[in-house]
């Protein structure tokens, strides 16, 4: 690698599990964890990224609204694919959000939930890390199309994207090529999975996230 060649050059030429693999030439191995919502088609990056480093801390936010279906989920796939699995919780408890949001908070302002249950709790956690990997994709949302495969977000925190520029049938059949599971919401209809309160059935196409908060929006806010 020559000086003068910048990390996205580089990663943006090679496959994504050769993405993988080299990330380590920029930031050390011990300083980077992945997160995981466990969410319609996670199994895939999970299984991308730990072939590689098993034991990569696998950061899992468990908000206390998320589908039952997704717990067993987790659970389902954290073992079959030995993962060092975190597990983070919301500083504040649900009475003290109930108490100030209201008895429904992803309804009355679902943001400032999202930043209480999902961004303040994980941010603290990424101070142990330099590098944040995570599954995002460019054909998921209007944000995410201008993203790079590694970049640093408004929160000054180093993000690594392995599978941004692939598309759905590109993570259908890793999938599949590699007997992987996927939510079992997603034989439901429901092909964008988050917490239970903000999440329905969506258009059904490929990458829609029409089925979250209602429409009203669709980022969380840990991917801004």
């Amino acid at each position: 690698m020559s000086e003068n060649q910048k990390p996205n050059d580089i990663l943006s030429l090679l496959t994504a599990d050769q993405r993988v693999q080299r990330i380590v030439d920029f930031f050390p191995v011990d300083r980077i964890a992945i997160s995981s919502s466990f969410g319609t088609f996670s199994a895939g990056l999970l299984h991308l990224v730990t072939r590689v480093y098993p034991d990569i801390p696998v950061l899992f936010l468990d908000t206390g609204f998320h589908f039952e279906e997704t717990l067993k989920f987790r659970d389902d796939v954290t073992s079959l694919l030995g993962l060092n699995l975190i597990t983070i919780k919301p500083v504040m408890t649900k009475e003290r959000l109930f108490s100030e949001l209201g008895e429904h908070p992803y309804k009355t302002n679902p943001t400032r939930c999202c930043q209480i249950n999902k961004v303040d709790p994980m941010d603290l956690v990424l101070t142990d890390y330099d590098l944040w990997i995570s599954g995002i994709r460019n054909s998921q949302t209007s944000n995410r199309t201008s993203l790079s495969i590694l970049t640093t977000n408004n929160r000054n925190q180093s993000k690594f994207h392995p599978i941004l520029d692939w598309n759905s049938r590109q993570v259908w059949d890793y999938l599949q090529e590699n007997h992987l599971p996927v939510h079992p919401l997603f034989e439901k209809g429901f092909t964008s999975i988050g917490c239970e309160p903000c999440t329905s059935l969506g258009t059904g196409e490929a990458d829609d996230r029409s089925g979250r908060w209602g429409g009203d929006k669709n980022e969380c806010g840990l991917h801004l």
